[in-house]
């Protein structure tokens, strides 16, 4: 706000004479003259005699406003000291905020590489029996195929003398390998290709992980207000 200070001038426009009296209804400088014409009925006296008193009266008034000076002097200090304190709160809220993502970070993928490591180790268990399962089907069906080349042999080359001296050897054969082929269909081969348990412990462990996800993502949104009031700091 800008202050004008006012001047008067020393004579009265009117009578061209000395400006010393104060009207106190009109609240102006006057002249003689002007006391005796236009400010006759008026309350009037030297300024000289009047101002002293004004002075004071305004000296009193100032207290007031010197003690609001005061306060927002004061004020304008504690708001530098506080911003200050804010900066500072700045670099130590994000400063904890990355190491805490750091760490997150760090176990997730330290949980992340157990998870793999594990999934890994329950597949393979179940590549590995398979394999001996094929390794033993594999055998059966050699064995099985030896068998059916020789008494397809026998019954094409043989006498008829000697079909019937090897018949009951030749049923022999048939029932060992017919009875291998009872064992490798009793092999569970399905249920180690099954892939329920497979997906059931997937989903599992992705549902783990979404829920992780999702508490992330809602410290994303999370107040910052709400770290300064829960590391309890204050302007005070």
């Amino acid at each position: 706000m800008d202050i004008v200070v006012k001047t008067s001038s020393e004579k009265c426009q009117v009578h061209r004479k000395s400006l010393k009296v104060y009207c106190f209804d009109c609240h102006k400088i006057i002249c003689r003259d002007c006391t005796m014409v236009d400010h006759k009925d008026h309350k009037f006296d030297f300024a000289s005699v009047t101002a002293p008193a004004t002075k004071e009266e305004l000296m009193k008034d100032l207290e007031p406003l010197r003690r609001k000076k005061d306060e927002l002097t004061l004020a304008t200090g504690t708001i530098q000291v506080t911003r200050q304190r804010v900066q500072e709160w700045r670099d130590t809220i994000k400063g904890n905020i990355r190491d805490s993502f750091s760490e997150l970070i760090s176990s997730i993928k330290q949980c992340e590489k157990g998870l793999l490591e594990e999934t890994d180790k329950f597949i393979q268990e179940r590549v590995d029996k398979l394999q001996l399962v094929d390794t033993d089907v594999t055998s059966v069906a050699a064995d099985t195929q030896k068998v059916l080349d020789y008494i397809a042999t026998c019954l094409k080359y043989s006498s008829d003398n000697e079909i019937m001296t090897m018949h009951l050897e030749l049923k022999d054969y048939i029932v060992k390998e017919q009875q291998k082929e009872v064992n490798v269909q009793s092999l569970n081969i399905k249920q180690l290709g099954n892939n329920e348990k497979i997906v059931e412990r997937s989903d599992a462990v992705l549902r783990d992980i979404n829920e992780i996800k999702s508490q992330i993502c809602n410290l994303a949104i999370f107040p910052v207000q709400c770290l300064v009031e829960g590391g309890g700091l204050s302007t005070a």
